[in-house]
């Protein structure tokens, strides 16, 4: 009798054909290129399809590939039970082509030199086995053997042979005459083995030492450390109180110029070789050096509100680049020196926010329409807030931008003297991981970082009347997907969210004194932003924002569960019930300016009338009396507070101010006896909670105070989406989702 992991080939076939396999492979050989993708970058932090992939491999190499069908895998990959029904849940489908895509994009990369090719083809859920030499039309599927051209007679035989000829000609000529993308022959190495965060690489100008933020030594703060890029033990270079991030090599690479966020922040140098760390700038953020090594540039300020410096290193005074931008960040030197570039927004009455180029002296400037040709010409996703990290290396500008489901580095060529495109975006890391903040050498050599982030819930015990918190830190929710929208009831024993378990959005609902969850929608849903009612016995959601005007609406259902009723057919976000649980307000546009609709009737309101500012997160007070919502005006967040009137819209005249000033002030959120409100502020340059006591009228009265700090880059709201984080207080606790980003770093060459 055979041993079980033997391979049959055509020449040794048992009964069931379903186990074919090219005879120079075994199981063996398989299973071992099944262990090595599962271990890559793409694989590692998606649990779901490296069940997936691990399921039809064994089951063909076991002979049963025929009953891979979508009703099996969905039973036995993704736990849908036995009244799972493919018809109307799309799991498989949706995760097959998510496998499909990560395999390709595998084998594109780091799987490139690997022995086997592991492929899904499509319409099939049984893999096929090649060895990676092995021509697609010999590869041998593991239902059967892969489809070949029939070759009725030697004339025909002979036809095709000629035309596979021309066919390989054809192909050497394009090789030799197209320009090569380089992306798809570069080795990857990977340069640090971190379980937790190490992030922002920056390599040395002759590309010998490598400098990074880790928080290997501690866990939880950041801190500079060196190492040789050939290989070596690192040094630790710092022993903050804070994070230190943003590091930058001196043209010479014999020092390190940080953001360090101890006190009140700002710029240090330091040796590459250790010893104390000067500060030479205070309160700024991403330090970078001249070309000559003579100067500084960094900027000071929030996200929304920012102010470029530059700083000599032999003496003379730090002075300010553009003043009469309203918002400047994320300068860099031109190649020669010369220019900086940097990303802003010039006036305070409109958005036009580029990149532009100025000369050092500030004569000169120049709009350099990057953020038209990157953003709206080619469709990319590029967040400034949390990886605006560019690079100017000759010709190019390299940057991270998001397409599709991958967050990768791209370059683009521009001009030296007006920083404008020449020519369109090129990606050059094709990971499906998360490729961020780029560091490049004179001879080319890349590093960067791979990042994982997870959302979870989080909640801290609080003495809602006085802003106390007298606990711990905690997680409700402990997913490797994405859990956002946390909301919880007035008494704090329920808790709904949305989450991407399974790789489709639905509704969850989360008893806090027995931990049990359940799924309130058991089919993907495209209303996936949940508020639950204060007495907790209902939950209404709705779309994050409607597309293309497809009517969603917005339904209710019992928390317990059961059928959803729809209230409304073109609303969308749900923001706030009325504690009578008659009113429900939400946001229909992407621009906010939110109205309310009667739970019982469906008749929609129009709330708040202006229209130079975009409204956010309308808030009921306890007493349904007050409204308590986030107002945007030319990017700057600000909170006030309006009486509510049953038939609308309000002008600001009746608006009272609760915060006004450079910092960004959102998601507000009353405590339950509406003495305090509680909000997200960076007032401290990181994204904190903060609140602020009202007296009888709903006014300030005194200043604000910081509730819960959140000054690590590990874990913060600052990792979170901005329109997927929610703020929610109950009597004795505060709940909210928190981005935990764990990485390391990669090097590459251009």
């Amino acid at each position: 009798m055979a041993d079980s992991h033997d391979v049959r080939t055509p020449g040794n076939q048992h009964n069931n054909s379903d186990a074919i396999v090219p005879p120079d492979l075994s199981t063996e050989a398989v299973r071992e290129q099944l262990a090595r993708i599962c271990k890559s970058r793409g694989f590692a932090s998606a649990e779901s399809l490296r069940r997936f992939l691990n399921f039809v491999v064994e089951k063909t190499l076991q002979g049963q590939g025929s009953q891979l069908k979508e009703y099996l895998i969905g039973v036995d990959v993704f736990d849908r039970g036995e009244k799972f029904d493919p018809r109307l849940d799309s799991i498989v489908r949706v995760q097959g082509s998510k496998l499909r895509s990560k395999l390709r994009e595998y084998y594109e990369v780091s799987g490139m030199g690997d022995p086997i090719r592991i492929d899904l083809p499509k319409g099939s859920y049984a893999p096929v086995f090649r060895t990676n030499s092995t021509p697609v039309e010999h590869a041998v599927v593991g239902l059967e053997p892969a489809v070949t051209v029939p070759a009725r007679n030697s004339g025909q035989r002979i036809a095709f042979a000629c035309l596979l000829v021309i066919a390989a000609a054809i192909a050497i000529y394009l090789s030799m005459t197209q320009p090569r993308n380089a992306t798809t022959s570069r080795t990857l190495v990977r340069l640090t083995y971190d379980a937790g965060l190490t992030i922002d690489p920056t390599i040395s100008p002759d590309g010998k030492l490598l400098a990074y933020a880790s928080d290997r030594a501690r866990g939880s703060n950041l801190d500079l450390w060196v190492q040789p890029v050939s290989g070596g033990t690192p040094l630790r270079l710092t022993r903050f109180s804070g994070d230190v991030r943003d590091p930058a090599f001196s043209p010479d690479g014999t020092q390190l110029a940080f953001t360090a966020n101890q006190d009140d922040g700002g710029i240090y140098l330091i040796s590459v070789f250790g010893g104390e760390a000067r500060k030479i700038a205070p309160r700024g953020r991403r330090p970078r050096f001249s070309p000559d090594g003579d100067r500084i540039t960094y900027w000071v300020g929030t996200d929304v509100y920012g102010q470029i410096y530059v700083a000599p290193l032999s003496g003379g005074g730090t002075y300010r680049v553009r003043p009469e931008f309203n918002h400047a960040t994320f300068p860099i030197w031109s190649p020669d020196g010369k220019y900086i570039l940097f990303f802003g927004n010039r006036s305070t009455e409109t958005l036009d926010a580029d990149w532009w180029l100025t000369d050092v002296e500030g004569k000169s400037l120049k709009r350099t329409g990057l953020w038209k040709t990157i953003v709206h010409d080619h469709h990319l996703e590029v967040d400034m807030r949390l990886f605006g990290d560019w690079i100017w290396s000759h010709n190019y500008l390299v940057f991270s931008a998001r397409q599709g489901d991958s967050l990768n580095l791209w370059r683009i060529p521009v001009l030296l003297k007006s920083g404008g495109p020449a020519g369109p975006p090129e990606r050059v890391t094709f990971g499906a991981g998360q490729d961020v903040l780029p560091s490049i050498a004179a001879d080319g050599r890349l590093v960067f970082a791979n990042i994982r982030d997870k959302v979870q819930v989080w909640s801290v015990p609080v003495r809602v009347a006085q802003g106390v918190t007298p606990g711990e830190l905690r997680p409700l929710t402990s997913d490797a997907v994405s859990d956002v929208w946390p909301h919880l009831s007035r008494d704090g024993q329920k808790l709904v969210f949305a989450s991407n378990r399974g790789g489709d959005w639905r509704i969850w609902i989360k008893d806090l004194k027995s931990g049990q969850e359940t799924c309130l929608t058991p089919a993907p849903a495209k209303g996936i932003v949940p508020t639950i009612s204060p007495d907790g016995t209902k939950v209404a959601y709705g779309p994050p924002f409607p597309r293309n005007g497809e009517s969603v609406g917005i339904y209710v259902v019992a928390s317990q569960g059961g059928g959803a009723v729809r209230i409304c057919e073109h609303c969308g976000y749900p923001n706030s019930w009325s504690h009578d649980q008659r009113k429900l307000f939400y946001t229909l546009s992407p621009h906010g300016n939110p109205s309310w609709v009667d739970v019982g009737s469906g008749e929609v309101h129009p709330f708040l009338r202006e229209s130079s500012y975009s409204i956010w997160e309308p808030q009921f007070s306890p007493d349904d009396r007050w409204v308590a919502f986030a107002a945007l005006e030319h990017r700057d967040y600000d909170l006030f507070i309006t009486p509510f009137v049953d038939r609308g819209p309000v002008g600001s005249g009746s608006w009272l101010p609760v915060t006004r000033g450079p910092s960004t002030d959102r998601n507000p959120a009353w405590s339950t006896g509406g003495q305090l409100l509680y909000f997200l502020s960076d007032r401290d340059t990181f994204l904190c909670v903060w609140a602020l006591r009202l007296d009888r009228n709903k006014r300030p009265s005194g200043e604000a105070f910081p509730v819960i700090h959140f000054h690590s880059a590990r874990r913060s709201p600052a990792n979170v989406i901005q329109n997927q984080f929610r703020l929610s207080v109950s009597v004795d606790k505060l709940a909210f989702n928190l981005g935990e980003l764990t990485g390391d770093i990669w090097m590459s060459k251009l």
